[in-house]
């Protein structure tokens, strides 16, 4: 519902407010969400709502990003290194996106170490 809600506003606004804007209130949005996502964990239990109200809010903000980061990437002009990295993993060869996404999957297993390894020395 966020991320469908956060398109939405792009489609109404973007044209007008043009993609920095958005993504500037896209960001301003993620931060709320962030915020309202740790007074969330400190302040109340931890149930349902906790976790998924402010996740719906990240979700808004990134419906108003993710498109207009990538509109602005495609095309700017004197930027190449951006526009280039999105036509390379959006090319009709499979091969650069599936790397970037292996990429991905490497980095959330060691993100996942990480976390497991802060945990058991927590533990002791």
């Amino acid at each position: 519902g966020g991320y469908m809600l956060g398109n939405i506003i792009t489609a109404r606004l973007a044209s007008r407010a043009g993609p920095m804007r958005m993504v500037v209130a896209g960001s301003a949005a993620a931060v709320l969400g962030y915020g309202a996502m740790v007074v969330c964990t400190l302040l109340l239990p931890m149930v349902p709502p906790t976790v998924f109200l402010p996740m719906t809010m990240i979700a808004f903000a990134n419906g108003i990003i993710l498109p207009n980061a990538t509109a602005g990437a495609l095309s700017a002009a004197g930027m190449a290194s951006a526009s280039q990295v999105i036509g390379w993993t959006r090319g009709t060869d499979t091969w650069p996106l599936v790397w970037v996404m292996v990429g991905c999957g490497i980095g959330t297993v060691l993100c996942t170490l990480l976390a497991w390894r802060a945990e058991r020395a927590r533990r002791g």
